[in-house]
This record gives structure tokens, C-alpha cells and sequence, in this order.
């Protein structure tokens, strides 16, 4: 970049924008998003200040700084609206969500991704659309209308599938085994359990302490209901199983 400040505030934007996927430290992060964001701001670059403002959000709702997560999202979101950006502004209020999910507030979390489902439709975006529906699909469980998880669970899947977005899919076949445990589908929800654990740890790396821990809870729940080994061997099966047949048990 030089000492070009509009092409070094797009250099410090994307390798954040490209670091905020991987493994790079959370202070490395940052230090590169509040420099773009300092950068724009100067020149006047509001769409790379909006993007830099969201990215921040995220790196603090990962740390689970519920308020200073949203508090930047906001201001994502009110320079998206400012300069008719309605995808990053959809993008900013599904992270408000996800902050009035972390305090707790499942209610409102629940109202804001609906809100910006509603808004997803209506621009035809239906990447967003699946991940928003991923997203209420897991508020709904923690709330245990386990008929809306079920039902956004594979909604999510039908456009995930159709997509080719394997990652938001991985999430969806993960989440959608409680809900089935608790409509009485305990054989399937014991094969797509472990089915789901196969695919996510191949394609995206180690399951984390809160996932090992959900594992844990639902195949003792499902033990509980049919037995160590009737479990033991569902879980077996479930594990050799194609995409296609865990997509068309998810569905069934």
C-alpha cells in the first residue's frame, strides 16, 4: 500500500476480514480491524468503516463480551442502512441477535433473527436465509419449542443442501438430533448424532469442550432411552452413513 491511506485502509480490511476465519490471535485481529476501522473513518470510506465495525463485533461476541459485541454491530448496522447496504446491515442485526442470545434474552434474540429471516427473504438471499434459519432453528431449542427447532432445523438443511454450503449443513444435521430425541425419533436422532459428529470432525477439525459436551448429553439421554448397546450399535451405523441418507433421515 504504500503510503496510499485508501489502499492501506483496504489492506488492513481484508487480512482482517481474511484473519477473522482462522486461527489468528484475537489481539493481532483486532489490532488490524481497529486500524482499518481508524483508517476509513479518516477518509471517508464508510462501507470498509461498516465492515471493520462488524468484524470487531464478532471478535467480541466470540470472547463473550455480550455488550460491547452489540454496541458495534450497531454502529455496523446503522452505516450500513446510512449508505444502503441492506446484506451487511442484515448481516450486523443477526449479530445483535446473537449478543441478545448470550445475555440470555432468547426472546428478543429470538424477534431480531426473525426479523432479519423476514428481511433475507425478501432480498432473495438465500445463503443468509439458511443460516438465519440455523441460527432460530438452536434459539428455539434452548427455549424448548422443539417443534420450531425441528422445523428450521431442516429448513435450514433443504437450503444448505441446495446451496452446497456444507459448513451452515454440518450445523444444522448437529443441531437437529435433540429435537428428534424429543419427538420420539430416538433410533434416527442416534444414527444423524453420529453421522454429524463424523462429518463436522472430517471437514472442519476437532469438536470443542461445549460440542463434546452436547455429544455426551444426548447419547446418554438416547442410552437412557434404548439401552448402552442398542445405542452403541445405532451410533456405529450412523457413523458409515452417506450424506445423501443422513440429508434424507434429517428430512424423514
Amino acid at each position: 500500500a504504500g503510503d496510499d491511506p485508501a489502499c492501506r485502509t483496504l489492506a488492513l480490511a481484508g487480512v482482517g476480514r481474511v484473519g477473522i476465519t482462522g486461527e489468528e490471535p484475537v489481539e493481532t485481529l483486532r489490532g488490524w480491524l481497529d486500524d482499518a476501522r481508524a483508517a476509513a473513518e479518516a477518509i471517508g470510506d464508510r462501507a470498509t468503516e461498516s465492515s471493520a465495525l462488524r468484524r470487531l463485533g464478532i471478535l467480541a461476541l466470540r470472547q463473550r463480551d455480550w455488550d460491547a459485541g452489540e454496541a458495534l454491530s450497531v454502529r455496523s448496522q446503522r452505516l450500513c442502512e446510512a449508505i444502503g447496504d441492506e446484506r451487511g446491515a442484515r448481516f450486523a442485526l443477526a449479530n445483535v441477535a446473537q449478543a441478545a442470545a448470550g445475555r440470555g434474552e432468547s426472546a428478543r434474540a429470538r424477534a431480531l433473527y426473525r426479523d432479519c429471516l423476514e428481511r433475507a427473504r425478501a432480498a432473495g438471499d438465500r445463503l443468509q436465509e439458511g443460516m438465519l434459519r440455523l441460527n432460530l432453528g438452536w434459539i428455539h431449542a434452548t427455549r424448548a419449542e422443539w417443534d420450531d427447532a425441528r422445523a428450521e432445523g431442516r429448513a435450514c438443511v433443504r437450503l444448505a443442501r441446495a446451496l452446497g454450503n456444507h459448513r451452515t449443513l454440518a450445523f444444522a444435521l448437529w443441531n437437529l438430533p435433540e429435537p428428534m430425541l424429543h419427538h420420539g425419533d430416538v433410533e434416527d436422532a442416534a444414527r444423524l448424532l453420529a453421522f454429524a459428529a463424523r462429518f463436522w470432525s472430517e471437514r472442519f477439525g476437532p469438536l470443542d469442550d461445549d460440542d463434546q459436551r452436547y455429544l455426551r448429553e444426548l447419547r446418554a439421554a438416547i442410552a437412557a432411552r434404548l439401552g448402552a448397546s442398542r445405542a452403541d450399535d445405532l451410533a456405529a451405523e450412523g457413523a458409515l452413513l452417506s450424506l445423501e441418507r443422513a440429508v434424507a433421515l434429517a428430512l424423514a
